[in-house]
């Protein structure tokens, strides 16, 4: 369906689309690329082994933003249909955000210099051409339909709320491996250490590396992370990561509470006091403040914030307050696996 979209904008507009994807995990044939190439889609990938240093490897693309040059929309979604509640996989409960005017802009000329960059790798040689366009074709049409179908169905689902007048920042990171300043990284620090009353996290891979660690300890019970349980999580080795620190984040103060599900929580989001919020594809990970380039707008706005408040406590009100003791005996083996290898790590 994005594809479909996506081609009829450059059937509307006559302007090319450029699509930037990570390499890692990928599953676009090339038969389906040349295709997309055909109908104006250009499509390039991050870090492909491919002619590039084995050393650019651990990186990745986890920037998730769409503009035009006048709007940005931001957010933790990915092009996969479990992020639109689409197809059989588990869905994701996530937020995206919308801005138009000067956050657009840097968007589009952030992702024109991506474009430009030698870490990028064309997914096909120029003039590459599908053997079988018919077959995508039909498919992206039938995507399309459907669209239309359950748009003239549910007008009320696709209807925007309304806009409100906003201070926006677009945040994104560097995008060469080499990251002297890993400015989500530094942004997020930034209005987190700053939070007078309260602080609210929402992250479904609740990693924090050792100076997020301390922030967090520091503001105690000003801090408030909602985060997958066990049970809604789908990476039990990185849930393994966040249990090894729960204990001590729960000893100093900070209130977790546990997803429960059935949906995988993806949300990215950080409220601080009465008009800062965060909305992208950063969260409180080790691998976001080393390896990913993350991407989000930061927004000042009381009403804004106001807004992604009710969002927060209407869908993650009910999550149950992480417990001190593990209800699975499961859990408090994993706990103290990780815990034995972060101290191992850390040595």
């Amino acid at each position: 369906l994005h594809f479909a979209l996506l081609r009829e904008h450059v059937r509307a507009t006559g302007q090319p689309v450029r699509v930037i994807l990570d390499w890692f995990q990928n599953s676009l044939s090339s038969d389906y690329l040349g295709y997309l190439q055909e109908v104006g889609i250009e499509v390039r990938f991050y870090h492909s082994p491919f002619g590039r240093s084995l050393l650019d490897l651990p990186f990745r693309n986890h920037t998730k933003v769409l503009t035009n040059g006048m709007a940005v929309i931001a957010g933790d979604r990915n092009i996969a249909e479990a992020y639109f509640e689409q197809g059989p996989k588990r869905s994701t409960l996530s937020i995206d955000v919308m801005i138009k005017g000067e956050s657009g802009a840097a968007a589009h000329q952030y992702l024109a210099e991506f474009w430009k960059s030698d870490k990028l790798v064309p997914a096909l040689s120029p003039g590459a051409k599908s053997k079988n366009p018919e077959i995508h074709q039909s498919r992206l049409d039938q995507a399309l339909d459907w669209y239309r179908y359950i748009r003239s169905e549910a007008p009320n689902h696709f209807r925007l709320p309304p806009a409100i007048s906003v201070r926006a920042e677009f945040v994104a990171d560097d995008v060469s491996p080499i990251v002297v300043r890993d400015r989500s990284f530094e942004r997020m620090q930034w209005i987190l250490s700053g939070a007078k009353r309260y602080a609210a996290i929402v992250a479904p891979y609740f990693v924090p590396n050792e100076e997020f660690v301390f922030l967090l300890k520091g503001l105690g019970e000003r801090v408030k992370v909602i985060t997958n349980s066990f049970r809604s999580t789908n990476w039990a080795l990185v849930h393994a990561g966040y249990l090894s620190h729960k204990g001590d984040l729960l000893r100093a103060g900070v209130s977790i509470f546990e997803y429960p599900g059935p949906e995988l929580l993806h949300a990215k989001i950080v409220r601080v006091d009465e008009d800062i919020s965060y909305v992208g594809s950063f969260q409180p990970h080790a691998r976001a403040s080393r390896f990913d380039l993350e991407s989000g707008l930061l927004v000042w706005s009381e009403e804004f914030a106001q807004e992604l408040d009710h969002v927060i406590n209407d869908r993650l009100g009910s999550s149950p307050p992480a417990p001190v003791r593990f209800s699975r005996p499961i859990e408090a083996c994993v706990e103290t696996l990780a815990r034995w290898f972060r101290n191992m790590t850390a040595n």
